[in-house]
């Protein structure tokens, strides 16, 4: 698995495991844990009337939700969905872990990581949210977001563009 995972980079096989199972303990996978759109109604509630809310998440703007919230509150989320691809992923759960990237690169579109976790969950032909065709295309855009990111090191930023280019050869 070539996923980024800011948590596992440097822990041993053994360690990874008991870290996934950890995770996977704290979001009770085993009962899909609750929408996206329920995580960031809790929050928010705290922050705008129950109203503002119930419409906002009608009308699926979870960012202007998002943006209104405070910035541990927000790093909380980010963290959260991202566990939650990664963890969904490690599991063979493709469409889910979809969801939660995607939401995150629309909540986050400065986090790297997400466009990584998108581009590589996309790269499994297992991933049945979306189209064939749309899976490559969304991986290969995902990947090149990601490289074009100026903090990202020449290692990932050539990693990215080699799986784009494959993907493109492939398609």
């Amino acid at each position: 698995m070539t996923m980024i995972y800011r948590e596992l980079r440097d822990l041993s096989a053994p360690q990874k495991g008991q870290r996934f199972g950890y995770l996977k303990n704290r979001y009770d996978m085993e009962r899909k844990s609750k929408k996206m759109g329920d995580r960031i109604k809790e929050v928010a509630l705290s922050y705008y009337p129950a109203s503002e809310v119930d419409d906002k998440l009608k009308s699926a703007e979870y960012t202007k939700i998002y943006q209104g919230i405070s910035e541990i509150d927000r790093q909380l989320i980010k963290d959260e969905l991202y566990d939650l691809g990664v963890l969904f992923s490690h599991y063979d759960s493709y469409d889910e872990a979809y969801d939660f990237f995607e939401i995150l690169t629309k909540l986050e579109p400065q986090f790297p990581e997400a466009f990584w976790g998108l581009g590589t969950t996309c790269r499994h032909k297992a991933l049945t949210r979306v189209s064939a065709s749309e899976r490559i295309s969304i991986a290969i855009s995902s990947y090149k977001r990601f490289s074009s990111f100026p903090y990202i090191g020449p290692f990932w930023k050539k990693r990215a563009e080699q799986l784009a280019k494959k993907l493109f050869e492939e398609s």
